[in-house]
C-alpha cells in the first residue's frame, strides 16, 4: 500500500486558492454615496411634489368648474343671487321652447297647399315669424337671447321678494292648474267634453279637447325631453309657474293705486286730405249744417281718405298718443257743442272736431288695464334701479341648442 500524506495532493489535481485582499471604502466614496442617496431622495420628493401640485390644480379646476362656478352669481337682486347653474339651465330651457315653436310653425306650413292663392298671405306670415325665431337662436344673437332670459329671471326674483313683503302666497293646487294651462290642459273643458259624449255622439267630436290622460302623458314627455335635457329641475319649473301667479297678485295690489276716473272728452270728427277741404267743412258747420249729416256725406264719398267718425270717451294723454298733440289740445280746449278749427294729424290729414261731451268719466276696461300695467312697469323700473347688480354673464351664456 503506498504511503500517502494527508494534506498534500498531487499538483495536477488541486489548485491552491489565493485570497484577494479586501478594498477599503474611502472617505470620498462614502461622501459620494451619501450625496447620490440625497439626490435620489430629493428627486423622489420633487416628483411627488410636482404630482401633488398637478393633482391639486386638476382638483381645483374640477372644483371651480363643477362646484364654485355653477354657484357664482351672474346677477344680484337685493341679497339674492342668480347662479350660473340656474341661468344656464333657464337659457337652455328657453332655447328649447323656441326650437319647438319653430317646429310647430313648420308643421303649420306643411299643411298649407302652396297652390292655394288664398292661403299665401297666411303662409308668408308664418314664414316671417319662423324666420324671426330662427334668428333669435343664431350665433350673433346668443348674448341678446341670454340677456332677455336674465331680465326675465331678475323680474321674477323681484316679484317673489315683493310678494313676500306683502304676504302674498299661492297654493299648490293653484300652481298645478297653472302648469296644466301652460301645457294646454283645461280641466273644465275636459269635464264638459266628457259629459257631452253620449251613445249617439261620435268620439271624434271631442278629440280637440285634451283629456287628463293626454295631459299626464304630455307632462311626462315635457319633463323628459325639455326639463331634464335643459337641466331645469321640476321644482324650478313649478317655481316659475308660481311666480306667474304671484306677479298677477302683485300687479293687482299695485293697481289699487291707479286712478279709475279721468278728465275725458267724447267727439265726432270729419277728416279730409287738404287744409282747404277741411276749412270748407268747418265753415259749413259754422253756418249751421248738422255734423252728423256731414259725416254721412263724407262716408258716402268715393275718396276713402275723406270720411267721418266718432271717438268714445278718451283721456288727454291717451288721445295724444293716438291722434297727435294738436288734435288732443283742440279737443280739450273746445267747449262742448262747438267745432274746433281744422288741425293736422300725425297722418298728414286734416281734422274738423266737434266736441260732444267733456267730463270726468270712469276709464274703460282697456285704459284701466293699461294704467295698471304702467303702474307695474313704473314699480319694476324703480326696483331694477335700486336692487339689481349685473355681474359676468355673457361668457357663461349657452349657445345650445341651436
Amino acid at each position: 500500500m503506498p504511503f500517502v500524506m494527508y494534506g498534500q495532493g498531487a499538483p495536477n489535481n488541486m489548485t491552491k486558492q489565493k485570497s484577494r485582499p479586501v478594498k477599503k471604502i474611502t472617505r470620498r466614496q462614502t461622501h459620494l454615496h451619501k450625496k447620490d442617496k440625497e439626490l435620489q431622495r430629493i428627486l423622489i420628493w420633487a416628483t411627488v411634489g410636482v404630482l401633488a401640485i398637478i393633482v391639486a390644480i386638476l382638483g381645483y379646476g374640477l372644483y371651480v368648474e363643477n362646484v364654485a362656478k355653477p354657484k357664482t352669481p351672474v346677477a344680484k337682486v337685493g341679497t339674492a343671487g342668480i347662479s350660473v347653474k340656474d341661468y344656464q339651465a333657464r337659457v337652455r330651457y328657453q332655447r328649447m321652447l323656441t326650437r319647438n315653436q319653430i317646429a310647430n310653425y313648420q308643421g303649420y306650413l306643411d299643411q298649407i297647399d302652396p297652390t292655394d292663392a288664398q292661403m299665401q298671405a297666411l303662409a308668408q306670415q308664418l314664414q316671417s315669424t319662423q324666420a324671426s325665431l330662427e334668428n333669435q337662436l343664431s350665433a350673433e344673437m346668443v348674448n341678446y337671447f341670454g340677456q332677455q332670459v336674465l331680465e326675465q329671471m331678475i323680474e321674477e326674483e323681484l316679484v317673489r321678494q315683493e310678494a313676500a313683503t306683502r304676504g302674498l302666497t299661492v297654493s299648490a293646487a293653484e300652481i298645478d292648474q297653472q302648469v296644466e294651462q301652460f301645457l294646454g290642459y283645461d280641466r273644465a273643458a275636459d269635464v264638459a267634453a266628457s259629459e257631452a259624449v253620449t251613445e249617439t255622439q261620435a268620439v271624434t267630436e271631442t278629440q280637440s279637447v285634451m283629456t287628463e290622460e293626454e295631459y299626464r302623458q304630455g307632462y311626462a314627455n315635457f319633463k323628459t325631453n325639455i326639463l331634464e335635457v335643459s337641466g331645469l329641475s321640476e321644482d324650478d319649473f313649478r317655481r316659475m309657474m308660481e311666480t306667474e301667479l304671484l306677479k298677477t297678485a302683485v300687479q293687482t295690489q299695485l293697481g289699487e293705486n291707479v286712478e279709475t276716473t279721468a278728465d275725458q272728452v267724447q267727439l265726432t270728427y270729419l277728416v279730409t286730405t287738404t287744409q282747404e277741404g277741411a276749412l270748407t267743412l268747418w265753415q259749413r258747420t259754422a253756418q249751421g249744417e248738422d255734423i252728423a249729416a256731414l259725416k254721412d256725406e263724407l262716408n258716402q264719398d268715393a275718396d276713402e281718405q275723406s270720411r267721418g267718425g266718432s271717438l268714445p270717451w278718451m283721456p288727454a294723454d291717451y288721445m295724444a298718443t293716438q291722434m297727435g298733440a294738436e288734435f288732443q289740445v283742440a279737443a280739450f280746449e273746445t267747449p262742448v257743442g262747438e267745432v274746433a278749427q281744422p288741425v293736422q294729424g300725425p297722418d298728414g290729414l286734416y281734422y274738423v272736431i266737434y266736441v260732444e261731451g267733456h267730463a270726468t268719466q270712469p276709464l274703460n276696461d282697456y285704459l284701466l288695464q293699461q294704467a295698471r300695467d304702467e303702474e307695474y312697469q313704473k314699480w319694476l323700473t324703480q326696483q331694477r334701479a335700486e336692487k339689481v347688480e349685473y355681474l359676468s354673464w355673457q361668457e357663461v351664456t349657452p349657445s345650445e341648442p341651436k
